[in-house]
């Protein structure tokens, strides 16, 4: 039974640190791409 409950809690865990790290991901570029932007905008001006 234990070893059931440490396979899940492991299961979790992983599926956590997936979503974690797409989402650190998806901000990097979002943030990258204001950035740009920014920059883009202040050449404009």
């Amino acid at each position: 039974m234990l070893m059931v409950s440490i396979l899940m809690v492991k299961e979790t865990m992983f599926k956590f640190i997936k979503k974690f790290i797409k989402a650190v991901f998806i901000a990097a570029i979002l943030s990258a791409l204001v950035k740009k932007f920014q920059r883009y905008r202040h050449i404009k001006k």
